[in-house]
């Protein structure tokens, strides 16, 4: 029974890392010359101050990191001013809403140990027949519910006695450490980037014009990892706001999360485009949901059509790009052509 377990758990781990970094090569082609002149010229005539850098341990860090990209995002919107459309998106419920108590019981376990990258041990035999089931979905919700501890935890379910694993952010989960404090300081860093470009976000934006601005600051800071080396990694949103390079998996994780942190609905998808393995994100813009792909994006000039077409990807559009997620929930229905 146990190998059986031990197996299933080998699957679901697997699956789960196969669909969080899921991604066809699509690097882009070069736009910087026309980046920066569109940039020049708006910065001519508009210049966007920023807050000072928060005080915090890593604030200073945090904005030298995202303050260009931020800058350069708010002359976009300056450029290309968003209408005043509302996401209308259903009011999102956590997965632990949806488990029996048992099971909640168990994510609230992994939730104080993780979130302070502490050790657990769960005693699988004792628990009972349905251990391993019950575990599993209470890990599996925990990790939808809290993104970001997919840069730095798995667990590991090989024997009777489950306890979790470390690795460090921005690098392979095959790669255990118990260097915790790095793990925190990496993490704390990338809390303090994320914190930085919400809090730098204009007053006033429509749902349409947080989307824009979140895009633009990703496109900006983010560069497509031609060289594949990011694509393994089980929560690049790290690598895309804090490292600048990342594969498509990178931008739709990064997008999901600083939506997130806005209050904003966005979901990455992962399935396939062309055939190949892709990920992009899910946008609900009054309440229809369109696709929002950011790897597309930065393939072209920053508010140009071609690249505001991406943030706001129809259903007909979606079906002649050939997009096609593993879910069948995670379709788009938008059928206005939103710039």
């Amino acid at each position: 029974m146990k190998l059986k377990n031990t197996a299933k758990a080998i699957g679901a781990i697997t699956i789960s890392i196969l669909l969080l970094t899921s991604c066809v090569a699509l690097p882009p082609e070069s736009v910087s010359d026309v980046t920066d002149n569109a940039a020049t010229e708006q910065s001519d005539s508009f210049s966007a101050v920023l807050p000072p850098a928060d005080n915090g341990k890593y604030g200073q860090r945090a904005s030298e990191i995202a303050d260009s990209a931020i800058r350069n995002a708010i002359v976009l919107l300056s450029a290309h001013p968003a209408a005043e459309i509302s996401s209308g998106a259903p009011v999102p419920t956590l997965r632990r809403d949806r488990l029996s108590a048992p099971v909640r019981d168990i994510y609230d376990m992994l939730l104080a140990a993780v979130d302070a990258v502490g050790a657990y041990e769960w005693d699988s035999v004792s628990y009972g027949e349905t251990a391993f089931s019950d575990f599993m979905e209470a890990d599996e919700a925990l990790r939808a519910d809290n993104p970001r501890c997919r840069a730095y935890y798995y667990p590991d379910v090989s024997g009777n006695i489950y306890r979790p694993i470390y690795f460090l952010p921005g690098t392979s989960n095959d790669q255990p450490t118990d260097d915790t404090q790095e793990i925190t300081a990496r993490m704390e860093l990338f809390d303090a980037v994320c914190k930085r470009i919400v809090e730098c976000m204009p007053d006033g934006l429509s749902d349409l014009g947080k989307y824009r601005y979140f895009a633009a600051v990703i496109t900006g800071r983010c560069e497509y990892d031609s060289s594949l080396s990011t694509m393994s990694l089980p929560y690049p949103a790290y690598n895309a706001l804090v490292n600048g390079s990342a594969v498509c998996s990178g931008y739709a994780s990064a997008m999901e999360h600083l939506c997130r942190e806005a209050g904003l609905f966005c979901m990455r998808t992962d399935g396939t485009k062309d055939g190949g393995n892709h990920a992009w994100n899910r946008i609900c813009l009054s309440g229809s949901y369109y696709y929002c792909d950011l790897t597309a994006a930065d393939a072209s000039a920053p508010g140009s059509d071609a690249w505001l077409e991406c943030i706001a990807i129809t259903a007909k559009r979606a079906k002649s790009g050939n997009y096609v997620p593993f879910r069948k929930d995670m379709t788009a229905d938008g059928t206005d052509d939103i710039r």
